[in-house]
Order: structure tokens, then C-alpha cells, then sequence
């Protein structure tokens, strides 16, 4: 069962696509997203989820502009393995050619180092980077870091990008 919170992690991922593609009213677009995907699910939290959407959506604008409009956006990435009859398939949200960096966007309730390093451990981001930099090479991306753009779910809607250490994509290598 996939509740409200997710959903606001994509309509979020939504309207910043938007806005950094050039586009107008990104928080009301995200929020048209966020209310289509939405519609049918029972989540009491719903509302809740909803209002700090436009939040959400104009602090990550406001962190990721001056970077300029990223050359691809959810783009698919996914790689076969011997003795795995299907492939591993990802979406990274954002790709800047110019800085060679894959991003991906988190909402998160504190942005903070130790907050961010418990998310990377419960949720296993760390084999997710890795795994999106390893495919992004092996296909000719060339891109050198792989960045997360956390995002708080309540005011400030503070943003932190952060980039995991070698170590720690070494280890979501190994899974």
C-alpha cells in the first residue's frame, strides 16, 4: 500500500521538474498532480501531506536554478545480471551533463547530517546511488556524482544536497 507521503515525493519532483524545464506555476501544477494521484486513496494524512507542497516545491526551485535546466529528467536507467531473468530498473529525477551529476529528490523531515544519515541507512539510498552511477557509466553517461536533494516536509522547507561518500557507495556496490 503506497500512502499520501509518496505521492507528495513525486508531485514535489513534479512541479521542481517543471520549474527548472522553464515552466510556470510549479507549486499549483504539483499540487494538480499530487490531488490526481491522490484522488481514490483512503489516507487520513492526505491533507496534511498536501499543504507543504508548494513549500516544498519553491525551496528546491530556489537551491537548484542557479545550476541551470538539467539535461535529462526521470530518466530510466536498469542493467541485467547473470542469473536474474529481469532487469533492475531506477529513475533518477534530475541529470546535469554540464556539472556531471545524477540527482535525485527526497522529502525528508529534517534535513539535518544525522537525520539524512539515518534516511540513507533505513531506506537504502546509498544502493541506489550506486547503482545509478554504475548504469549511468556503463551506458556512456559519464557522470561523476550522484547527488540527493533532501527537502523538508514542514517550514522552512529547508534543503540540503548532499553527496555520499565513496565508502558508502562502495557499500551499495557490494549489495
Amino acid at each position: 500500500h503506497v500512502g499520501a507521503a509518496a505521492y507528495r515525493g513525486n508531485a514535489v519532483e513534479a512541479g521542481v521538474a517543471r520549474a527548472l524545464s522553464g515552466e510556470d506555476a510549479c507549486p499549483a501544477f504539483a499540487l494538480s498532480e499530487f490531488d490526481r494521484m491522490t484522488a481514490l486513496l483512503g489516507d487520513s494524512r492526505r491533507g496534511k501531506e498536501r499543504e507543504g507542497i508548494p513549500g516544498m516545491v519553491d525551496q528546491a526551485v530556489g537551491e537548484l536554478l542557479p545550476y541551470g535546466p538539467p539535461s535529462s529528467m526521470q530518466g530510466a536507467v536498469s542493467m541485467t545480471f547473470d542469473g536474474l531473468a529481469i532487469p533492475i530498473i531506477g529513475f533518477y529525477d534530475f541529470a546535469w551533463a554540464n556539472h556531471g551529476v545524477i540527482a535525485d529528490l527526497k522529502t525528508i523531515e529534517s534535513a539535518d547530517l544525522e537525520s539524512v544519515e539515518k534516511a540513507m541507512a533505513t531506506y537504502a539510498y546509498y544502493v541506489q546511488a550506486a547503482f545509478y552511477l554504475k548504469v549511468a557509466n556503463l551506458i556512456g553517461l559519464a557522470r561523476e556524482l550522484f547527488v540527493f536533494i533532501f527537502v523538508e516536509k514542514s517550514p522552512p522547507y529547508a534543503v540540503a544536497c548532499y553527496t555520499p561518500v565513496d565508502s558508502v557507495l562502495e557499500a551499495g556496490r557490494m549489495i
